[in-house]
């Protein structure tokens, strides 16, 4: 082999080389996204498995706790921090073969990578996204105590609606105007329905003020927290309008117990006094009647003397 075909073999060799060297520096992106995805298809899992726990529970009739949710805020908090590492070191990496040569500016492999850099982007949103729909999971579990015992006070309600309008109003009072078992009855089914709907006005400025503090704290956006306060008070609102009119209608029995117990005095104050006239009346008979008799007698007497 003279020397031009020694030279030329060095020269191809060279070259291989060169070429090897360039894809051994370019695959150092490839290590680092392998590495990085690792680390977040185990986040991953670890979320899907979580998930399906919270199905078996709801499954069961049970249901998801806060904790069961933090654990997967961890987990997506933990993505978001391998991506942006991911990015980092990727972005680096690339600028630091850009520099170099090994990657050539505008070139398939460098308008390649430059895109899988940019598209960590989009899964940053979606993982911030998954956050945002947990943490609304999360306040639905918190928000679902008051909702529930919400629904269970207009359920009692009801029911207490149903009885009360089966009591007519004619078996309230006796004729004397006392209180019958019945009225009794109404009277302690108001005042229950009074305590739920107070109940109900004092559940409500609790939630208004948790909305307060929510909004506060950046839990619920603005507009959020306008929609949600317009139906809190709005449902305030009724609440007291129930308790104004269980308030009357208690006031309505009472005022017609009295009324009919007025009616029962007068009616007996009244037959008393007739009682008391015809006592006088009769009296007044009597007196008449000894009265005449006494003169009868007299006349008697003075007949009995004359014929002497």
């Amino acid at each position: 082999m003279d020397l031009y075909e020694k030279a030329q073999d060095c020269s191809d060799k060279a070259r291989e080389l060169q070429l090897e060297l360039i894809e051994l520096n370019k695959s150092k992106l490839d290590n680092i996204e392998d590495d990085f995805d690792n680390l977040i298809s185990y986040q991953e899992k670890l979320i899907s498995n979580q998930k399906s726990f919270i199905d078996l529970q709801e499954a069961k009739g049970g249901s998801a706790s806060v904790s069961d949710y933090d654990g997967m805020i961890d987990a997506q908090n933990q993505i978001i921090s391998y991506l942006n590492g991911k990015r980092q070191e990727l972005q680096n990496q690339f600028d630091s073969l850009t520099s170099s040569g090994v990657l050539v500016e505008n070139t398939d492999d460098w308008w390649e990578w430059k895109g899988n850099i940019e598209s960590i982007q989009k899964e940053l949103n979606s993982a911030r996204s998954d956050i945002e729909d947990l943490n609304d999971s999360i306040r639905d579990i918190r928000w679902q105590g008051f909702n529930d015992g919400i629904d269970k006070l207009d359920d009692l309600n009801d029911e207490l609606d149903f009885l009360s309008d089966k009591i007519e109003d004619s078996a309230l009072f006796s004729e004397d105007g006392k209180l019958t078992s019945a009225g009794s009855t109404k009277i302690a089914l108001l005042s229950m329905q009074m305590v739920n709907a107070r109940t109900k006005v004092a559940d409500y400025d609790m939630a208004i003020k948790a909305l307060d503090r929510e909004l506060a704290n950046g839990v619920i956006s603005q507009s959020q927290y306008n929609e949600e306060l317009g139906k809190y008070k709005e449902q305030q609102r009724k609440a007291s309008n129930e308790l104004s009119k269980y308030k009357k209608a208690v006031i309505d029995v009472v005022k017609e117990g009295i009324d009919k117990q007025t009616d029962a005095m007068e009616k007996y104050i009244k037959a008393q006094k007739e009682a008391i006239s015809q006592e006088e009346r009769y009296e007044d008979y009597l007196e008449r009647v000894n009265e005449t008799q006494k003169q009868i007698n007299s006349i008697r007497g003075l007949c009995r003397k004359n014929s002497e």
